[in-house]
């Protein structure tokens, strides 16, 4: 059995976390031991005690989450839930399926194991939408919330235990879900920060603002930038812009305190974000803006995003396996937003594209192939650092131009069965950002889906029991009570 470790950290540091995730791991299982739904959850949200274990153990983990999914969506009758009004996910699942399949069986060479692998996750999300809605919509979501608000708190105690054994920041053994690679602590203080709004109905307590600190810790430990930027940013949207500031006076006043605070602290604490280069460093808001503009779009910055245009003749092999002739001519793209603002020109016609700008080059090609491979394959888009790959990118060198549209609509068309507008314009705008700015985790992680559905079915069926509720008080001589619900318009 051939461990996935990180090479040049401890050894016996990453066992010892391997022991503690493990032992999270079964606590949570007891916890909810007479639930057995919210064991599929958990299990989701714990790919990293069977990583830890090599590719043969993930694979069937992976496999074991697919059919368990599928046993939940049949065994309670979950489809049943289905409404005409949802029939654009079926569509855009059925087209996305299609190009899918083509691409990786017509133009690509990848593994039958690789493909399932890839494949089967966008399986569970649609499944899982269906068993969210059915839980929420059985009066069973504050249970739901609750038990993804223990699995935020476990990524907290795992990221504090971290520090202690490993280090104040180490890229990678994000909480309980990678071993290698780092992006998901940007995206899980986020995402857990919703469901913690959801869950309090706005209303933050004490201990609710130390949560949130805890969640920024995750992302510290990881040493990503990005989250001290956008997760400031996240809570101004929901703790001001969603209620439309129809709050308590000390819930505004501690948002507009915490959040600049938050930010401070978030650049002070990150050693890339300031001059020093250290933790605790001086707070410079012009070099910490300046990093991350030349983080997003390399040392031009974003009006310096040109046709560049390289020359190569050089023949490659690639970890698909084939050997082609590399185009002579690509687009070099620098950083994240580089990169998709290519990709863009490229799709309205301002570059000629080749038949792998449409197909990709299959799954591979992305993700077993080294930066010195990633920077010779045959694509017309080329960017500075496979790093830069954003989650739209790498749909484009996956399965290509068509392949990155259709996951586009599938994906996005969750969001849009949300029925309060400010909570769906903010979704849409973070999931925008993710996608085409970041790593575009969220669509490619069955569990982080998962708790955007519960957000979404719950404010749903929400207005659909209020709303059931004035019908019935329009027949009666009883005054309806005052709607205080925030997620209602």
């Amino acid at each position: 059995m051939r461990f996935e470790l990180i090479p040049g950290l401890s050894i016996s540091g990453q066992i010892w976390m391997q022991v503690f995730i493990t032992c999270t791991l079964i606590y949570m299982l007891w916890k909810y031991r007479k639930d057995t739904i919210s064991l599929l959850f958990i299990l989701l949200s714990w790919p990293r005690v069977f990583i830890f274990y090599g590719k043969t153990i993930e694979n069937m983990y992976k496999m074991a989450m697919l059919l368990l999914s599928i046993y939940f969506f049949y065994q309670l009758y979950t489809y049943r839930t289905y409404q005409k009004r949802e029939r654009w996910l079926l569509i855009t699942f059925a087209l996305f399926s299609i190009q899918f399949i083509v691409s990786v069986f017509v133009y690509t060479q990848n593994t039958i194991t690789i493909v399932l692998s890839q494949y089967s996750r966008y399986v569970e999300i649609l499944l899982l939408y269906f068993i969210v809605k059915y839980i929420i919509y059985n009066g069973k979501g504050e249970r739901l919330l609750a038990l993804f608000y223990d699995i935020g708190l476990m990524q907290i105690i795992i990221s504090v235990f971290k520090m202690f054994v490993i280090g104040w920041q180490m890229e990678g053994l994000v909480g309980s879900f990678t071993v290698i690679g780092g992006a998901q602590g940007t995206t899980i203080p986020i995402l857990w920060f919703i469901n913690l709004w959801y869950y309090r109905k706005g209303q933050l307590g004490k201990w609710d603002w130390l949560y949130v600190l805890g969640l920024l810790l995750v992302g510290f430990t990881t040493g990503k930038r990005a989250v001290m930027f956008i997760l400031p940013v996240v809570v101004a949207a929901f703790m001001i812009y969603v209620p439309k500031l129809r709050l308590k006076g000390s819930t505004i006043a501690i948002t507009i305190l915490l959040v600049p605070l938050l930010l401070y602290c978030g650049v002070r604490l990150t050693p890339t974000l300031n001059p020093e280069h250290k933790i605790w460093g001086s707070f410079d808001w012009e070099y910490a803006m300046g990093y991350a503009e030349t983080y997003q779009f390399g040392k031009e910055g974003l009006q310096g995003q040109s046709d560049a245009i390289a020359q190569a003749d050089e023949h490659i092999q690639y970890a698909g396996g084939a050997i082609i002739a590399q185009k002579n001519q690509y687009i070099e793209a620098e950083g994240r937003g580089g990169a998709t603002i290519a990709m863009l020109r490229l799709l309205i016609g301002d570059h000629e594209t080749i038949d792998q700008d449409w197909w990709g080059l299959g799954f591979n090609s992305m993700y077993s192939t080294d930066y010195e491979e990633f920077d010779k394959l045959p694509l017309t888009i080329h960017v500075n650092h496979k790093g830069s790959a954003t989650g739209v990118f790498q749909s484009y060198v996956t399965t290509g131009l068509l392949g990155a549209l259709c996951t586009i609509l599938f994906s996005f068309a969750f969001l849009f069965y949300c029925r309060h507008k400010r909570i769906k314009y903010v979704l849409l705008t973070i999931c925008a950002w993710e996608y085409f700015m970041y790593t575009g985790f969220i669509f490619r992680t069955p569990v982080f889906m998962a708790i955007l559905f519960t957000v979404i079915h719950s404010v749903n069926y929400e207005r659909l029991m209020a709303n059931t509720y004035r019908r019935q008080m329009s027949h009666s001589s009883i005054k309806p009570l005052p709607d205080n619900s925030i997620c209602l318009e």
